[in-house]
């Protein structure tokens, strides 16, 4: 009867070894998604059930249809060793020779790990060890080495003579740490199984090695047998034989080449790496803007920041220096969600023109394309464009328009999207510039992840109606950013920054002043009523706005137009000075910028 009753429970779902006498399957009495029971044999053969999410032993016994004392009859030893017998253990030894753990087969056919306790018995569980790759020691000596997927593989390539190693676990279980047993003058040939498990191992394993060795290969062996193996391409051959074909075919294989954007084999790294020699930052932009970073320039309406990109993003498609940065030539993508097909080409153009810029200037861009950060699609659609185009330097404008539905001011929301830039840059080998606003407080718009999640923050200031540009960083990981500032020059098509002094002072105009020029400089003939100012106000309050036309009448750049007498809200005002009403519209070009 115990042999019913264990016939039983090799029929629940998920049932499987996990060791020596130890099994695990779904609790029949529940719900059961991740293999809760544990069914354990004595020494006596007694079976022992518990389950871990805590249903009781009379539950169990009663949905898997066995009695208790089932449990007790009989022993189950002769059962176990027909139907779960060990049938090979393969160990794994560290440089020194010394046993580590082992990796223990099953029939029927399964796996588990286990290591000595140091009293003539066994620990079913490696948690907490070192890995090993298989046969360290033999690998360590050798020069040329074969990686097949199973520890039976290796062992049957020793046999003939030629060393071999690989991961415990099987297929898709290559951990980062065993990369360090390899060394740079060894060259390996992997044998991958003949099944898409087996094409990914040999993959993940390539991708792992690519670089730290001499030479990284993958030989599919032709006439394998679905799922077959080495093992199987060995049957009937002879070994010397064997081992000479095997070596003249892994001679002639194509070394292993990653796909330019393949991704990272594993998302874990180990401490030896940190004490490898690390290459030095790549800049985009040096000392201000990396090849992998994820970039903020924030700005006010009238700062002039998407002039100054644009100039900035010629710069970099031609290895020009910018405002003192040497820039390195790089193909750019502009994603434009902000201004438009007309008035990008308008200003892109102006840019080009001022650098001589030909037609085959390696920029690429998009306008309103509806792409959003805010799902999965729109993530995955700017990231094709990127690849598509090659790009190394990203401008995007502007942050807003990229999360349209998503709050803001929710870390929750926004975070995201910044991290899944910041993972785009990174996989892609891109710079991302994001353009941003500021909020009516004069900080940055939205939650304080943004500033904390990029690399690079920057602070564009200009006086709508002055020609100065100044850069400031409020953050830089990487490199100590000093203040910067600039010229703006807009002349018969064309516009272009040079390099100003920093101590020129940006004269103190504030938002609700900025608001004012902003909307002057936009009516005909440069004339507004106090009440139409005011009620259009949205940077500022209305009562701010008031005040900061009469702050503009006082420093001579408004003036009283009408006869009436007082400030009432029917009086009349006009622009009248400054050197944007002075150059004929300047203005104009910038103060949507």
């Amino acid at each position: 009867m115990t042999g019913s009753a264990f016939d039983r429970l090799r029929r629940l779902s998920g049932f499987k070894a996990c060791g020596e006498n130890q099994f695990e399957a779904r609790c029949p009495s529940h719900d059961d998604r991740e293999a809760s029971l544990s069914i354990n044999i004595d020494h006596s053969g007694k079976i022992l059930l518990y389950c871990h999410a805590g249903c009781k032993l009379e539950r169990v016994l009663e949905a898997a249809g066995i009695q208790t004392r089932d449990l007790f009859k009989d022993s189950i030893g002769h059962f176990e060793s027909e139907r779960h017998r060990i049938i090979a253990t393969y160990d794994y030894r560290n440089a020194d020779g010394e046993l580590s753990y082992q990796a223990v087969r099953f029939e029927p056919k399964n796996f588990s790990q286990r290591r000595p306790n140091g009293k003539n018995a066994w620990i079913w569980s490696i948690k907490g060890l070192k890995r090993l790759p298989y046969r360290l020691p033999e690998l360590l000596r050798a020069e040329y080495a074969f990686i097949p997927e199973g520890e039976k593989d290796v062992d049957n390539l020793l046999r003939i003579g030629l060393t071999a190693t690989c991961n415990n676990g099987g297929a898709g279980k290559w951990a980062a740490e065993l990369n360090q047993y390899f060394r740079a003058d060894q060259h390996i040939t992997i044998l991958p199984d003949n099944d898409e498990p087996g094409e990914k191992h040999s993959e993940l394993i390539a991708a792992n090695l690519h670089g730290k060795v001499a030479s990284a290969k993958v030989l599919k062996l032709t006439g394998l047998p679905p799922k077959g193996d080495v093992s199987d391409w060995l049957v009937g051959r002879d070994p010397e034989a064997a081992a000479e074909e095997l070596c003249r075919l892994a001679d002639a294989a194509p070394e292993w080449k990653p796909t330019k954007h393949q991704e990272k084999p594993s998302i874990i790294h180990w401490a030896y790496e940190a004490l490898e020699p690390q290459p030095a930052k790549e800049w985009i932009i040096q000392d201000l803007v990396g090849s992998r970073d994820v970039t903020v320039l924030v700005g006010d309406a009238g700062s002039k920041k998407t002039f100054s990109t644009l100039d900035l993003s010629v710069c970099v498609a031609l290895g020009k220096q910018w405002l003192g940065h040497q820039t390195f030539r790089s193909q750019v993508l502009i994603v434009d969600e902000e201004s438009g097909e007309r008035r990008l080409k308008s200003r892109l153009g102006d840019c080009m023109r001022a650098q001589e810029a030909g037609p085959d200037l390696p920029i690429a861009f998009t306008t309103l394309a509806g792409i959003t950060l805010a799902t999965s699609e729109g993530t995955e659609c700017l990231k094709q464009i990127i690849i598509e185009t090659e790009a190394r330097f990203v401008v995007m404008d502007a942050l807003q328009d990229f999360t349209l539905g998503l709050d803001e001011n929710s870390g929750q929301e926004l975070a995201p999207v910044i991290h899944r830039l910041k993972t785009m840059a990174e996989n892609l080998e891109c710079a991302i510039w994001l353009l941003h606003h500021l909020n009516k407080q004069g900080s940055y718009r939205g939650h304080s992840s943004i500033k904390g999640l990029v690399d690079v923050m920057l602070r564009c200031e200009s006086d709508p109606a002055s020609n100065l540009i100044q850069f400031t960083a409020e953050k830089a990981r990487d490199s100590l950013v000093t203040p910067f500032a600039a010229t703006a020059h807009f002349d018969l098509g064309k516009f272009w920054l040079t390099d100003a002094d920093t101590k020129t002072p940006i004269q103190n105009i504030g938002r609700p002043e900025r608001y004012v020029i902003d909307y002057m400089m936009r009516q005909p003939d440069r004339v507004a009523k106090l009440i139409d100012i005011t009620s259009h106000a949205d940077r500022c309050t209305p009562g701010s706005a008031r005040k900061a036309v009469y702050a503009l009448v006082e420093k001579g750049r408004m003036a009283r137009v009408d006869n009436d007498s007082g400030r009432g809200a029917t009086a009349t005002y006009r622009w009248v000075g400054g050197m944007t009403a002075e150059k004929g519209g300047i203005y104009e070009e910038f103060s949507a910028v």
